[in-house]
């Protein structure tokens, strides 16, 4: 089912765009945010160039723009929202400059033409579901040894109450009912694990990840994986 996006927040500046010959789509150069929901279903067709000016792509903002091939994603991006580029079937192609911090939960969820990706060196945390029905993506190259592959979310204070979390990374208050219900944790027994970042990923071939970050990364990665994962010098 077609899930609905949140109401849509626009930034408030300009929310056009223009198509050259080559089918290259410029956004333009200026805004530095692009709104949740922006171009949520845009018939846009071709390669979208984001402005180095832009340092959010909010929730949901290229969701169902079918009719994307590729994405060029600056250096200035520090922050990729909540399926911003989820069920774009047609998405060949995704460069992200290697400034961006955070990419969030389904951020390429049903991208089922995807079929290489290479995350970020600033890259901090990839979100539950990122990748989630890529059935085309073969490689995905792990640039950092700080990346942290947080795949599940629960109700964080349930979770506390049964004793089942064990996070050495994050601090809470003593009231439980204070925390935020829903969080990305660690979870310290396996039992409670759903791996859902390749969930699907029918034709994955490899993981590379940078060298000396092999055992580091078996912990974060799904054991039935860890026969793809490469070292590497990159």
């Amino acid at each position: 089912m077609k899930e609905k996006p949140p109401s849509k927040k626009a930034t408030g500046k300009l929310v056009c765009y223009t198509i050259d010959p080559e089918r290259e789509i410029r956004l333009p150069y200026g805004i530095k945010e692009i709104g949740n929901s922006e171009f949520y279903e845009s018939e846009m067709e071709g390669h979208l160039i984001i402005p180095s000016s832009v340092e959010k792509i909010g929730n949901y903002a290229f969701c169902f723009c079918s009719k994307l091939k590729s994405v060029t994603i600056p250096n200035s991006v520090k922050d990729i929202g909540i399926r911003a580029f989820a069920h774009c079937s047609n998405l060949k192609t995704i460069n992200i400059g290697d400034e961006v911090e955070m990419i969030w939960n389904n951020a390429f969820e049903d991208c089922t033409s995807l079929t290489e990706i290479r995350l970020p060196k600033a890259l901090l945390e990839v979100g539950h579901g990122m990748f989630r029905n890529c059935q085309s993506l073969k490689t995905v190259r792990i640039t950092s040894k700080d990346t942290v592959i947080n795949d599940v979310q629960v109700n964080q204070v349930k979770a506390i109450k049964d004793k089942h979390i064990q996070d050495p990374f994050r601090e809470f208050n003593e009231d439980p009912n204070e925390r935020a219900l829903l969080h990305n944790v660690r979870i310290g027994y396996r039992e409670f694990v759903e791996m859902t970042v390749f969930k699907n990923c029918d034709s994955l071939e490899q993981i590379i990840v940078p060298k000396g970050t092999m055992e580091y990364f078996k912990g974060s990665i799904p054991r039935y994986l860890h026969r793809m994962m490469i070292e590497s010098d990159d």
